[in-house]
């Protein structure tokens, strides 16, 4: 007969009989906007070795910085709303088995980022023949996308719409007159909800060119 046995692991003691423990893991500040970090500072006064791992969506952990120090900090930037685990270990018992990690777990939420500015947003031109070159220039603050689209008479969008830059210029040809409106956003909060916007307009009369008349003597 033979029986299967799987090695054993000791519990969380240490020499002494002092409980394993991580003594603290903190995120500071928890709750920052896209771009800013968060320092992750832990402690184990009793434990060997730690493993800092940050948790990924559907429960899997993916380890950052394995085997450091019981006692740190490491700094993050995450880009979406993110926890992290440490998992400290303590020394090996008699026997040589491996004591039980023990963990603790920190979030750092992301808000949506303040509502961006549209400094500038101008027209090389404001009157032009149809058909005529139009520069448009513009700049925007704490955006972290922007898009171009043109208006009819009522201000309503139409389906033309055109990613640009948050800082740049853009060459149109309008042959009639034509409302455009730069639409400036805010990074989200990586939930799936959409950053605070804001948007300029510029409009571009095209001037029609007056009747010709044709004479003619019999």
């Amino acid at each position: 007969v033979v029986s299967s046995q799987a090695p054993s692991v000791a519990p969380s003691v240490v020499t002494g009989g002092s409980q394993l423990a991580i003594d603290s893991f903190t995120a500071t500040p928890g709750v920052i906007t896209l771009g800013q970090g968060s320092a992750l500072a832990w402690g184990s006064a009793l434990a060997e070795s730690c493993d800092l791992m940050r948790n990924d969506s559907g429960g899997s952990l993916f380890v950052l910085a394995g085997n450091i120090s019981t006692n740190g900090s490491y700094t993050v930037y995450p880009r979406v709303s993110t926890s992290y685990t440490i998992s400290c270990k303590g020394k090996k018992d008699a026997d040589g088995n491996d004591t039980l990690p023990v963990q603790k777990t920190v979030s750092v939420a992301l808000s949506p980022s303040p509502a961006p500015t549209i400094s500038s947003f101008t027209s090389s031109v404001e009157r032009i023949a149809s058909g005529q070159e139009v520069a448009l220039s513009w700049n925007s603050k704490g955006a972290t996308s922007c898009s171009l689209e043109t208006q009819n008479a009522k201000g309503l969008p139409t389906d033309t719409s055109t990613n640009v830059g948050i800082n740049g210029s853009f060459i149109v040809y309008p042959t009639q007159s034509t409302t455009y409106a730069l639409i400036c956003a805010a990074h989200g909060d990586g939930t799936g909800k959409k950053g605070a916007s804001v948007q300029k307009t510029v409009s571009i009369m095209v001037e029609s060119e007056p009747p010709t008349c044709q004479l003619s003597v019999e």
